[in-house]
């Protein structure tokens, strides 16, 4: 049988009593014992009541059994190594947090609140608190999926909205007379983004932006002329998410921004076309903020251009268009001349 004082977590003369090989023991306090059926036992070192046999704090749990020729010392060590995680382990199951899941809840019906909380001037800033500091991180994961698709078919919508008008207005359909009007591959990617069929904004698949920039290099910079369908392809229908980090991974492996290419590849109206779509997808303010400054630039301005982007970004995102613009240009679009 044998006998360690040892002092542990600032409490000293701790006494396990146990035996060597295959034999377990247990901590005990010394000095404190009760007797039963003519045996000496130790009691819990924490409570100092209960005998180790019958007390089942985490303390008391059974501990490594001392190696044949290992040192006293080292033993205790391990015991003390398994005491701690014991009691961490015990720890953690009753840990709490204050946020849980919210009950019944609908991630779609809280991004349609959300959608209409920032819509127009000005926002609705205590439905947007109220509604995310009532719900878990794993449901708010779940509402921003659920805005971007929601974001997603309305802007689906809106293009459709514009169709339905164009024909009222006019008598036929919009897409038909782009197609009448324009040939070659600039009215293929004019087609098809007209149909909206532009995948929504979900997940990243890393393998597939790795595969798209690849497919954008081999069909450029690598090729002898250039394949206009696999940007019309990659352009006209992939995420906006997507597209930004086939942007990045394009420069990764090309050395070029696809800007560049996009220029060095193609030309006329479907190089405009590209460009236009590419530099929308890295930001639309940005975008329209050079709009702005070719408007203005030289002699004359280009007042069509001024009156219908100032009129339908006034509640969208104008003030933001006049950061980038001071960013881009060094001066206040309000007093550019």
């Amino acid at each position: 049988m044998a006998r360690v004082n040892v002092n542990i977590l600032g409490i000293s003369e701790l006494k396990w009593t146990g035996g060597s090989g295959a034999r377990r023991g247990r901590w005990g306090a010394p000095g404190r014992t009760r007797r039963a059926r003519g045996q000496t036992e130790p009691l819990c070192f924490r409570c100092l009541e209960q005998p180790v046999s019958s007390c089942h704090c985490v303390l008391c749990s059974p501990l490594p059994a001392l190696p044949p020729r290992r040192s006293p010392a080292v033993w205790v060590w391990s015991c003390v190594a398994h005491l701690l995680l014991t009691w961490a382990g015990a720890m953690a199951q009753v840990l709490r947090g204050t946020v849980t899941d919210f009950p019944g809840f609908d991630e779609r019906a809280d991004a349609e609140t959300l959608q209409k909380a920032m819509k127009g001037l000005g926002t609705d800033e205590e439905s947007i608190l109220t509604l995310l500091t009532s719900c878990s991180n794993a449901q708010r994961q779940e509402i921003a999926v659920a805005l971007k698709l929601c974001l997603h078919a309305l802007k689906g919508a809106e293009l459709r909205a514009i169709k339905q008008v164009y024909e009222e207005e006019y008598g036929s359909s919009l897409q038909d007379d782009v197609v009448g009007d324009t040939s070659g591959c600039y009215q293929r990617m004019l087609v098809v983004l007209l149909q909206a069929n532009r995948d929504p904004d979900a997940r990243i698949d890393e393998a597939q932006v790795e595969q798209d920039a690849q497919a954008l290099f081999q069909a450029g910079e690598l090729k002898w002329g250039t394949d206009e369908e696999k940007f019309i392809t990659i352009f006209g229908t992939r995420s906006v998410s997507h597209l930004r980090r086939v942007f990045d991974k394009y420069m990764t492996i090309s050395g070029f921004q696809i800007e560049e290419t996009i220029d060095r590849e193609t030309s006329g109206n479907l190089e405009q076309l590209l460009l236009a779509v590419a530099k929308s997808i890295r930001s639309i303010p940005a975008y329209l903020a050079e709009t702005f400054y070719y408007a203005m630039k030289g002699a004359g301005t280009d007042d069509h251009t001024l009156i219908r982007v100032v009129v339908s970004r006034s509640e969208i995102d104008l003030y933001n268009i006049r950061k980038e613009f001071r960013k881009n240009f060094g001066t206040s679009l309000l007093f550019h001349d």
